[in-house]
């Protein structure tokens, strides 16, 4: 008694076959014993049997494509198989293995961190993950407020945020339940939280950091390129537990997606004429930071910038007359 193992194209097995008798006829034809549907496969392409020694050996059977000894380029009209031989007929491969070939260890059925497991699984995630971005929202909110709030405009945006952000995570759950038979609800609501609350982060660290820097739009691309990151790693864990996809096409949706989103900010950044800003050391909504941690310098080298900036607008004057003088 022989097992075979039919492998996909990375290796992976598609489907064992336990092989109680011998001959066995291999190849596309319907009274084949084992079909292997590939078009590169021959109706009747190679035999299984045992030769007057007792081996067992793979014979072609005058095939199309031919029969191939693991990664080897040789044809062959004869292999000798033992207990792990991989032989490809077409593009086909095969793997032959003994009854008594280990197989690996029982795998738990809770496996990984309990912290993880809570996060993806019980339904209190949903509750804590929305308390997180309902305090780290009005939290934003708070500090790049000029004006009293609206208690009943903030609480009805934030439900409206929280709606939608509801609706993306069961879309995503429906396309899971009907693709891979589980919807898997709290792990894609729990993405979608990771993604706000490290958009808020960002926009954060970006708007204090704007205190500091004075070439905005490299901050702009800065901005751009980490959310263009969490936009890939949301879709990553959406892509992982949605769908039945192989790790390179994750990684190439995930790719694509991202890079038009980069392609998109930079052509919005392009279309704003913004080399005037560039001297402006601060761009934010954010309340100031203490004095005591910005960079300071002495008067006379501020006085030297007035004087610089001065010629600066200057000729930023003459190019608004031009233009006016143009219409």
């Amino acid at each position: 008694m022989i097992h075979v193992e039919v492998l996909g194209r990375r290796g992976q097995i598609l489907e064992r076959i336990r092989v109680d008798g011998l001959p066995l006829t291999i190849g596309r034809a319907y009274d084949c014993d084992l079909i292997l549907d590939d078009p590169t496969v021959s109706p009747h392409h190679a035999q299984l049997q045992r030769d007057p020694d007792g081996a067992l050996v793979l014979v072609d059977l005058e095939s199309h494509n031919g029969v191939f000894a693991g990664g080897g380029h040789a044809r062959m009209s004869r292999v000798v198989l033992d207990g792990g031989a991989e032989v490809r007929l077409g593009h086909a491969a095969l793997r032959f293995r003994r009854p008594d070939h280990p197989v690996a260890e029982t795998q738990p059925l809770e496996s990984g961190h309990p912290l993880l497991r809570w996060a993806t699984a019980h339904w209190s995630t949903v509750l804590v993950g929305g308390a997180a971005v309902l305090l780290v929202s009005v939290w934003e909110l708070w500090r790049a407020a000029f004006v009293e709030i609206d208690p009943a405009q903030l609480a009805q945006g934030r439900l409206n945020a929280l709606l939608l952000m509801a609706l993306w995570a069961g879309a995503w759950a429906l396309c899971g339940r009907l693709l891979v038979h589980a919807a898997r609800f709290v792990g894609h609501w729990v993405a979608v939280c990771g993604y706000v609350v490290g958009q808020i982060a960002v926009r954060l660290v970006l708007s204090y950091a704007r205190f500091v820097l004075a070439p905005i739009a490299a901050l702009q691309r800065a901005e751009a390129l980490l959310e263009a990151l969490l936009l890939a790693a949301l879709l990553w864990v959406h892509l992982r537990l949605a769908t039945a996809l192989q790790l390179r096409r994750r990684v190439l949706v995930v790719l694509v997606a991202a890079s038009l989103w980069l392609a998109y900010q930079e052509l919005e950044l392009r279309q704003d004429d913004t080399d005037w800003v560039q001297t402006l050391p601060y761009w934010s909504r954010l309340h100031p930071i203490p004095p005591r941690w910005l960079p300071a310098e002495p008067a006379d080298t501020f006085f030297e910038r007035a004087r610089a900036m001065r010629s600066d607008l200057d000729e930023l004057a003459r190019e608004l007359e031009a233009r006016e003088a143009q219409r």
